[in-house]
């Protein structure tokens, strides 16, 4: 089979990484939730997360769209599975070193989704599962119907928990509502299917973002405007999921793979900092924590002007970290692996005859 590549999936997890690493810095040193402005902002740039998501479903059905194969759990869930472990004990140790009871439940529910740990990688496991288990039912059944049914769906999930307050205040309950329901598949259903089928139909899914580019390239400007709207009265906290995120994050999606599929190479910054972006997503608010207090330790007052620099230390500190962890043998299980530079795998295998038989091989 030829080698085919999705060339602009680096540019676009690229900038989903840095959306996220920013919205944290703003979160850090919004000093009032009364400034509209920076809260509106911080909502707009929580697409990138739905987007980390989002890409995971694409790549996974252009590579397998009838079934996961024998090595999928080996070569593909261990990765991301034990880092996910690694870092929320990590992140439940910095806060409660000197209290073991607290650790131990602060550890426990960072694996339940708690929003103080790497919780997006459920979702992402929630999508193999519901890819390995799905995906040979998907094809039987009209296209529109799975994507009509999973919005409304997805839509009325996020509704309970946007629109309607807490039954009760404390426990189970009250960690559902904070934060726990981030984490069931419900919530971003319309993503995976969304994502199963343009990335099934790929050449095709360019070419009708192509061929109704005007809609396309406007379409974010609409759905912006929403974003801002409820934002303006406070109708809904802010983050990616949110009911009018689902429409943003959509419009956003489609357009970056409009404009980045028609560059013949992708920006060598992004391609960059999309290899250690699975890392970055990990590590950045710890990074984003010490150099907030490293600023005030020093006695340094900047205000806002805090933004870019927690931003920018967290990038480079991330980066520098990952690719040093990295070097280690077992360093990727710790803190993620490196993704390619020159190939972001399609991912479509080549199929090598060889004397036992055929082997399908990831490039």
């Amino acid at each position: 089979m030829e080698k085919k590549f999705i060339k602009e999936v680096n540019s676009i997890r690229a900038i989903a990484c840095l959306c996220v690493v920013f919205l944290h810095a703003i979160q850090q040193r919004l000093f009032t939730w009364n400034n509209n402005a920076l809260h509106t902002v911080l909502g707009l740039l929580a697409f990138g997360t739905a987007t980390f998501v989002f890409l995971s479903e694409l790549i996974l059905s252009r590579s397998y769209p009838d079934r996961l194969p024998s090595f999928f759990i080996k070569k593909r869930v261990i990765p991301i599975l034990v880092p996910f472990i690694v870092f929320c004990f990590f992140y439940a140790f910095i806060a409660n070193y000197d209290n073991i009871p607290h650790l131990i439940r602060a550890f426990t529910f960072n694996l339940l989704g708690n929003y103080h740990g790497p919780w997006f990688i459920l979702v992402i496991l929630q999508f193999y599962a519901l890819h390995q288990i799905f995906v040979k039912y998907l094809s039987k059944v009209s296209a529109f119907i799975i994507l009509t049914g999973s919005f409304f769906i997805n839509m009325a999930y996020l509704a309970i928990f946007n629109l309607c307050a807490p039954p009760r205040e404390t426990g189970f309950i009250a960690f559902l509502w904070e934060g726990g329901y981030w984490v069931p598949c419900l919530g971003w259903l319309f993503y995976f299917s969304l994502a199963y089928y343009c990335g099934k139909n790929y050449e095709r899914f360019i070419q009708e973002l192509t061929e109704h580019r005007s809609f396309v390239l406007i379409a974010p400007i609409f759905a912006m405007a929403l974003v801002v709207y409820v934002d303006s009265f406070h109708i809904m906290p802010y983050g990616s999921k949110r009911m009018d995120m689902i429409l943003f994050t959509v419009a956003m999606v489609l357009s970056l793979f409009l404009i980045f599929s028609q560059l013949k190479k992708q920006p060598a910054i992004l391609e960059f900092v999309s290899q250690y972006s699975f890392g970055i997503f990990l590590i950045h608010l710890f990074f984003i924590k010490v150099t907030n207090k490293a600023l005030h330790v020093l006695g340094l007052r900047l205000g806002y002007f805090e933004i870019p620099i927690l931003f920018l230390s967290a990038v480079i500190a991330s980066v520098i970290v990952v690719h040093a962890v990295n070097k280690l043998p077992l360093g990727k299980y710790l803190i993620g692996g490196l993704r390619s530079t020159v190939k972001t795998v399609d991912p479509y295998r080549q199929e090598i005859r060889t004397g036992e038989g055929l082997e399908v091989i990831k490039q």
